[in-house]
Order: C-alpha cells, then structure tokens, then sequence
C-alpha cells in the first residue's frame, strides 16, 4: 500500500504546480521547554581539552502520512543543550529514527526533510531579525566537521542561552509512524586555550529574511534558482567550512562572491540503498563540502545558486502541491 501510494503522488507531482512559501524557520516559537535524553558517547579528537561527545534524542512525534498537507513541522524551543553554559562545538549531525532506534531513510518511506538549530543568544549575521542559526541539517545528514578531523581548533561558540530546533519530517507510509530526532555533538569547553570562534552564515535562493523554500517554473524541467540580490559580508574574515543543501532534482549549487565561484557543492543520489525509494528511484544522499575556501573582505557580494535538472531527478511527492525548491549553504567565517 506505501509504494502505490508513493508511486500515485508522484504520478500527481508531474501534472501540478503552484506551491505557496514555506514556514520561515527564523520565526520565534512560542517558548515551552524541550526537554530530550543526552547519552554520552566516546570523543573522537581534542581529548587532552576536556572534550566530549553526546547525542540528544527528542520526541516521539507521531507523524501521519505526508498526504494532503505534505510536511510536519516541529518546533523545540529551549531545547536541552549538549554543554551547561557556553562550548566550542567542532562536530554536528542530525539524525532521523524510528523508536526503536534504527534510522529512518527513504527506503523505508521516511524523510528528515530539514532541521535547524538556532540560539537566543545572538541574532543571525545574515537576516538580523531573527536568532542565529548556528547549524542546517537535511535528509543527506551531512556530519559538519569543523575541526577537520581534528586538525584544527576551531568550532561554533554555543553561547549560555536557550537553544531552539526547527524541524520538519516527511512520512510517505500510508500509516502514521512515531520517529526521534536526533542530535550528535563534539565540543570542549568555552574555556579551551587555542579555540577560536567561526560565525555561521545562512544562505538560501529565497533571498534574506526570505521564506526559505519557492516553487519550481511550471513546465520547466531545468532551471536555475538564484537569491534576488546580493549580501554584503559585514566583516573581513577567512571563509573555513561551506556546506551547501539542495531538494531532490537539484544537481549543483554554488556560491560566489563578487561573481567569482568561492564553493561548488555537488548532489550524490542513492549511494547506498537507504537512499532509493519505493518507487526505485535514487533521492539526494550526499551534499560536497568546502574546506579552507579562502579570505573574503568587508563588502564582498555574496550570491547562492542552485541548478536544478527533474529530467535526472524528479522532485519528491510533496502532498497535494509540487514539492519546493531550494539552493541553501551554510559558511562558517573566522573573523
């Protein structure tokens, strides 16, 4: 029943357009505590800073299948940090399971469509209004390693305030299925001699501030989806890590200053089973990362990207609606 239901929303996708804009992840939940279970697990690097490693896990959600509505959003706010006040966090990644532990991928009708963490202690670089993203996650579950295998003492400072997720989960089973959400963190201590702090910077195709997700030109199968304008970088600084986030049926993503490629990260699809879905098709499984990109000055113009080809990957079933698209990084700056 799950793969007929899977292959008929995508026989709908190819006859419908018109997707209204998504939920901004920036908005400010209402604040209700969120409470999740930290296991401690063996640190890989830094070990003589006092480092440590934990997964958080929230939930359960019980999430009912992805038709009519397409997607659903949970929001976390004042969620249960990896570190009591501040840490230098070096190593994030995201993870979708069911309650039994094991992950869920698409092969199982299962999606971690995106997932945000954001903090109240600082506003964001990029859109001021709102808090700071500190990390992006979606279903490749790209393992941010900002310490490059340890080679480098650098990481996010977590701030000593309250930390929010943002997450949104698809279910393409024609049953409702209870999922965990969750987090994995290396870090030291804000105290760690040598420690410097990179600013993360988000970016998508739907401009600053923008809604996040836009809807893909009717009856055109290749196209590019590009931020309206440009972002003036505020500071000088060396541009150490990109990550870049792309929808299924996106191929590439860039990102530039001053019209010079600085980042080109590259979607993989279905490199392993979990990544092909009940209809047999390879969905996104890998993003490419950027190290060492170079030093950008005060002023530069920076624009996103995104080249999107459905004649190779088709979009995803999305509800009743096409599925949105998108051109996403994060850049992580040492100032």
């Amino acid at each position: 029943m799950a793969k007929l239901l899977f292959l008929l929303l995508a026989a709908f996708m190819a006859l419908v357009s018109g997707l209204p804009a998504l939920q901004n992840p920036l908005a400010a939940p209402v604040k209700v505590a969120s409470p999740g279970v930290v296991t401690p697990l063996p640190p890989q690097y830094f070990q003589s800073f006092g480092s440590q490693k934990v997964q958080i896990t929230f939930g359960p959600f019980t999430v009912g299948n992805e038709s009519p509505n397409g997607i659903y959003v949970k929001e976390l706010p004042d969620a249960t940090k990896p570190c009591t006040g501040s840490c230098y966090i070096y190593t994030h990644r995201a993870v979708l399971t069911y309650v039994n532990g094991t992950e869920a991928h698409i092969n199982t009708g299962s999606m971690l469509k995106r997932s945000f963490i954001s903090t109240n202690g600082r506003k964001d670089s990029v859109c001021t209004s709102q808090n700071e993203i500190a990390f992006l996650s979606a279903n490749e579950r790209l393992t941010y390693d900002l310490s490059r295998n340890g080679t480098a003492t650098l990481g996010y400072l977590l701030p000593d305030a309250s930390m929010d997720i943002y997450t949104e989960i698809l279910n393409y089973n024609a049953a409702a299925e209870q999922y965990n959400l969750v987090l994995e963190f290396e870090f030291v201590p804000s105290t760690a001699a040598g420690f410097r702090h990179l600013t993360p910077y988000y970016l998508d195709s739907s401009g600053v501030c923008g809604p996040g997700m836009l809807t893909a030109p009717p009856n055109t199968p290749i196209f590019d989806t590009t931020m309206p304008g440009t972002y003036a970088l505020p500071k000088s600084g060396l541009v150490w890590a990109v990550g870049g986030h792309l929808e299924d049926g996106g191929i590439n993503l860039q990102l530039t200053g001053n019209g010079a490629t600085l980042c080109a990260s590259k979607a993989g699809y279905g490199e392993t089973p979990s990544y092909v879905d009940f209809a047999g098709t390879p969905r996104i499984s890998s993003m490419g990362l950027c190290f060492d990109v170079g030093n950008q000055t005060a002023g530069d113009q920076w624009s996103i990207t995104g080249h999107y080809d459905l004649t190779q990957h088709p979009a995803l079933p999305f509800g009743n609606n096409p599925a949105p698209v998108v051109a996403a990084i994060e850049a992580f700056v040492l100032h």
